[in-house]
């Protein structure tokens, strides 16, 4: 499994009754019972070209400033909202709820060590350097932003070092 997919597995589980639940805000949300067995490969396609897409565009729009990135993000949220809204009509809501640890179990187990040390590495650089920058005030007027990027990076990270520790004990 690729990364893409292993991001979109954070987006689903079974329920008791060993049926697809799909969580498009993940564990912020409610999720909805999957009527048949092709919505789930649609979703995580879906998911997959969703996340290929918003991530370099998200990347450029940071490099314009804060404005940019926030209206990108508002015009992504209700791009992803309205297909999901539109991909989901006629499901059932899940009495389920999915938790932060499920969600990052799950896309754990769908990684493997080497990507997931990878992707640790890459993003405590990122994290590091957004911080050190911002200390230098290098570009200046981009503080904000930078300890920002600062903080959104040391999340990723931990969130690397739980998904590293899952592995380790499967």
């Amino acid at each position: 499994m690729g990364y893409f997919e292993g991001v979109g597995s954070m987006y689903f589980k079974k329920d008791p009754q060993g049926r697809a639940v799909f969580y498009p805000w993940g564990a912020l949300g409610k999720g909805y019972v999957l009527s048949d067995e092709t919505m789930e490969p649609r979703l995580r396609r879906f998911l997959k070209t969703y996340i290929i897409l918003v991530v370099p565009v998200f990347a450029v729009a940071a490099a314009f400033g804060l404005g940019w990135i926030i209206a990108f993000t508002a015009v992504s949220i209700a791009w992803f909202h309205l297909a999901a809204k539109r991909m989901l009509s006629g499901c059932a809501v899940s009495g389920e709820r999915l938790t932060l640890r499920e969600s990052y179990s799950n896309a754990a187990r769908s990684h493997n060590r080497a990507t997931l040390w990878v992707l640790l590495l890459v993003s405590l650089f990122f994290a590091v350097s957004a911080f050190y920058l911002a200390y230098l005030r290098r570009p200046s007027g981009l503080s904000a932003l930078l300890i920002l990027s600062g903080l959104f990076f040391g999340g990723l990270s931990a969130a690397y070092i739980y998904m590293i520790k899952v592995r380790r004990d499967t």
